[in-house]
């Protein structure tokens, strides 16, 4: 026998049952195999809607145990990433005759915490526990441990979005109908990829973004200026004219930082999404998409030819202006330097001065409503150390944002940290000084490029959606010959695949056919026609 036949999976049998043996090791106890798994299920409080992770389930001791406990909801996952192992469970049909028991192929494990987010798993899962079956869960047990922890990281942002969906969901779907009813007035998103090559400057509205204005007014002309919305009022202020607003906010409230911008000649890149006509003039805008939810609707809308640069869902405008300013550039040795994404504030104040959170604390100060805002004493806020080692404050979502950012961008070429101030973002920090002779070998370089006004028309999509909705009003209203399992299948077929029309329920985040959601969505519908007729 060769020495490779000993590095096999070998099932052995004792007076207790099988065991197996692989790479010199018992996978379970030779004297009672079955028993620590038996006792480990059973000590198990499974909760409605439990995700189970069952690792390395070798032979299938506890899993039949496991299912009989299973509330409704619950499923569980088996995880094998030793390929003779896993190879081991399919030949010894380990999981043949369970129903609520499944093995992750291994090309899927590493995204198995986006794959649950999809349907038919969508919504199903609240929590999540890990049980180890064999001791094969020590070959990979670094990998299980992080499988572990993104679950239960994906899992509980999932629900943190899912309470944002049912605040803004509606409004989203409302924006996106309306933006792409004026896609093909605009300029097209082409024009810019891959066309830049000056260096590209990304001010944010933190307190360094002042830090920016410095950089920028001794160097006026040898920038591509890429701004948040927010900060816009601070470099009119200072008489810079940004290239490019960047625009994700869906409230009208995000209006007033843009006074002023419809007289210069500005770009303003928004989101699908966001609200409607920041600018009274639409040749001035240019449309990106993000995808704010994992939708049939969505996939249906992104095959469509003409369909806009599609971006992840960062949740944070500085990110996406991070971003676009990389996809702009022509190659990577043209540098991007970030200002004012500080992703923190100091007591009293939590932007720059002269954006427009700053000037709508000076507007509305009064002696009962002091100018300073004291974020940082709020019960949620955090005190931690900026990239110098200076104390200041953080909120959750903001450090949440932070990670992002470093998780995505860490490590990409050229990319450089120029803030004064704010949290360590990962990537590497540069002074004024450095910057100008990084730069000084592009800065002669004039950047030409085309505004194309060649996006296509979406009108027969919105069309379409509107005679779609009218044909499912007709039927939820009882105006149809239809009957019985026919209508059901009918509005299902219309139904379940617009899911704009319940994703904002508290409970949309899966289609149903019972009577009381059917009328909650059969008032949705009067709503996003009256959008997409005014279209």
């Amino acid at each position: 026998m060769e020495i490779a036949d000993f590095e096999k999976p070998c099932k052995v049998w004792s007076e207790q049952g099988f065991f197996v043996n692989y790479k010199n090791r018992s996978l379970y106890s030779k004297y009672n195999p079955s028993k620590s798994i038996l006792t480990l299920v059973n000590n198990q409080n499974i909760l409605p809607g439990t995700l189970v992770l069952a690792i390395s389930p070798v032979l299938d001791y506890g899993l039949k145990e496991l299912e009989e406990k299973l509330p409704k909801d619950s499923f569980i996952f088996a995880v094998e990433m030793e390929d003779s192992l896993a190879q081991f469970i399919k030949d010894e049909e380990t999981l043949k005759s369970l129903t609520k028991t499944a093995l992750i192929p291994k090309n899927e494990a590493y995204d198995f915490p986006k794959i649950i987010h999809q349907k038919p798993w969508a919504g199903r899962f609240r929590r999540v526990i890990r049980l180890d079956f064999s001791g094969g869960a020590a070959f990979h047990k670094e990998f299980y441990d992080r499988l572990q922890e993104s679950l239960v990281l994906s899992i509980k942002q999932y629900w943190a979005n899912r309470v944002t969906i049912q605040k803004f969901g509606k409004k989203w779907h409302k924006n996106l109908f309306k933006n792409l009813s004026i896609l093909e007035e605009t300029i097209c998103i082409d024009s810019f990829i891959g066309k830049i090559e000056k260096p590209l400057v990304v001010i944010g509205a933190g307190k360094s973004a002042v830090d920016g204005i410095q950089l920028i007014k001794k160097h006026p002309d040898d920038f591509f200026i890429l701004c948040v919305d927010t900060s816009f009022s601070l470099l009119d202020q200072n008489h810079i004219t940004p290239n490019g607003i960047v625009l994700e906010e869906a409230q009208n409230a995000i209006r007033e930082s843009f006074i002023g911008a419809d007289r210069k000649n500005i770009v303003v890149f928004a989101g699908l999404s966001s609200v409607s006509h920041p600018l009274k003039n639409p040749n001035k805008l240019c449309y990106f998409a993000t995808r704010f939810a994992e939708t049939d609707f969505w996939d249906n809308l992104s095959k469509q030819e003409g369909f806009p640069y599609e971006m992840p869902p960062y949740g944070s405008v500085g990110l996406s202006a991070v971003n676009l300013a990389l996809s702009f550039r022509i190659d990577n040795s043209i540098p991007v330097f970030l200002y004012g994404l500080d992703f923190s504030f100091e007591a009293g104040t939590t932007h720059a001065s002269g954006t427009t959170a700053h000037k709508r604390l000076l507007r509305t100060n009064k002696k009962n409503r002091s100018f300073e805002n004291y974020s940082c004493y709020a019960p949620h806020a955090l005190s931690t150390l900026d990239k110098f080692g200076f104390t200041t404050y953080t909120l959750p979502v903001l450090k949440t944002y932070r990670d992002l950012l470093e998780g995505y961008f860490s490590g990409t070429e050229n990319l450089w940290d120029c803030g004064k101030s704010g949290l360590k973002l990962g990537l590497p920090l540069i002074s004024k000084e450095d910057a100008e002779k990084l730069c000084s070998n592009k800065s002669a370089k004039n950047t030409t490029w085309e505004l194309e006004n060649t996006c296509n028309s979406f009108k027969d999509f919105l069309e379409n959606e509107s005679k779609a909705l009218t044909e499912l009003r007709n039927l939820l209203s009882g105006e149809t010959e239809l009957k019985g399992a026919e209508l059901s299948d009918k509005i299902r077929q219309l139904a379940e695949k617009r899911e704009y029309l319940y994703l904002h329920f508290p409970d949309g985040y899966r289609f149903t056919m019972e009577i009381s959601f059917l009328k909650r969505l059969r008032a949705e519908i009067d709503c996003f026609l009256k959008v997409l007729c005014r279209n």
